[in-house]
């Protein structure tokens, strides 16, 4: 065999080897940064409260969605609300950001419930979907007796990437 038989290595194959070896490596850090880097978080949130006695249509709408078991939320203690003026609305304002490369389906913010809450439901009730590098904000409604005691708030932030679950813990505190 000549030398020029030994030939192992075509320029074509070394440009398709390195091209290859290259969107391998490209591939595996966009799936590295979508499944363990890039996520939800909060940018801002705001804290409100009223009476129940303040608005008294939305107070009459949530007794009807607990009166049917149509309420698209949580329901923490069955009761039956009579005297809108035993309850506050506290309403949470939070800016949700959106890190990711893909966006972020079926966006849930849910609270941990506390032992004077009665019902609480997020105000918007289509899916949420943010885009990626992109924000929205969530409205969260929690209705429960008017002498409870002031503290953080814990809300979980779900949502989906690709079919898959993530999971975020933010503490919110309230001030009076």
């Amino acid at each position: 065999m000549s030398k020029r038989e030994r030939k192992y290595a075509t320029p074509g194959l070394v440009i398709f080897t390195v091209v290859l070896v290259l969107a391998t490596l490209i591939v595996s850090g966009v799936i590295i940064y979508v499944k363990w880097i890039g996520t939800v978080e909060m940018e801002t949130f705001t804290v409100s409260s009223c009476s129940a006695g303040a608005d008294p249509a939305r107070f009459a709408n949530d007794r009807v969605l607990m009166a049917e078991n149509s309420l698209h939320g949580t329901v923490a203690v069955e009761v039956s609300l009579v005297d809108e003026d035993q309850y506050e609305y506290v309403f949470y304002d939070v800016r949700i950001r959106n890190s990711n490369l893909i966006s972020a389906e079926t966006v849930e913010l849910a609270p941990v419930i506390q032992a004077d809450d009665i019902l609480c439901y997020t105000a918007e009730q289509n899916e949420i979907v943010i885009a990626p590098f992109s924000s929205a904000d969530i409205k969260l409604v929690v209705l429960r007796n008017k002498d409870a005691a002031a503290g953080p708030r814990q809300i979980k932030i779900t949502c989906y990437y690709m079919g898959e679950e993530h999971e975020e813990m933010l503490i919110l505190e309230k001030n009076r």
